[in-house]
């Protein structure tokens, strides 16, 4: 299955093998890897993203609420009080 995977990724980024790919400076791995790291770190937040089970469907009226609550992520959230 890695090996599919890696030869379809090869195929699509237009080399045949892995030896084709060229070398990226230490920098530019260094901010790969922050790039990956941020991302990771947000796409834990499971208030955003929640652990939706792909059995049990008891919580999916409730997980749909929830995602029309929370559609537009940068807006930030309004309590029901006025603040005058």
């Amino acid at each position: 299955m890695q090996e599919e995977l890696l030869k379809w990724a090869l195929e699509e980024a237009g080399y045949s093998e892995k030896k084709e790919i060229p070398d990226i400076s230490e920098a530019a791995q260094m901010l790969f890897c922050g790039l990956l790291i941020m991302a990771d770190w947000i796409a834990s937040n499971s208030y955003y993203f929640p652990l939706l089970s792909v059995t049990d469907d008891t919580g999916a009226d409730e997980s749909a609420a929830e995602e029309k609550r929370s559609t537009s992520l940068l807006l930030p959230k309004t309590s029901s009080r006025s603040s005058w």
